[in-house]
């Protein structure tokens, strides 16, 4: 069963992203947090199968927290994001994926996409890096 942590600054995005997951029980969500360092902390903390992960948030944008955890404890991080212009910079910074989140709101369009590659990811153990 894979376990999930999402970083989210938003509550409905948060909620809606939760709904989403919970259409399929081999899911586990372990935590939500609403900042990048909280994603950090809880990401070395829990140790979670995947991380899904907002780019824009406060204290820390995606990339740096992407940075640290894939520097101190290499985890799987599927970015659901509107920030298309950083896409290229994250995957090359160790980013499993990256989706693009739906302008109308409706997670049940990237529902399937979203749990495949967790499924897919959550069983690959991505390797440490420096920056």
């Amino acid at each position: 069963m894979p376990k999930v942590l999402i970083a989210e600054d938003s509550n409905l995005i948060q909620r809606l992203l939760k709904v989403a997951l919970q259409t399929d029980k081999s899911i586990e969500i372990i935590s939500t947090v609403a900042d990048g360092e909280q994603a950090y902390l809880e990401t070395i903390k829990l140790k979670p199968d995947v991380v899904i992960m907002d780019y824009r948030m406060p204290k820390m944008n995606g990339a740096d927290a992407l940075k640290k955890i894939m520097s101190e404890s290499p985890t799987s991080v599927i970015f659901v994001s509107s920030a298309s212009e950083v896409k290229a910079d994250l995957l090359k910074l160790g980013a499993a994926a990256f989706i693009d989140k739906p302008k109308e709101l409706d997670f049940t369009s990237i529902a399937q996409k979203l749990i495949n590659d967790i499924k897919i990811y959550s069983r690959i153990k991505p390797a440490k890096r420096t920056y």
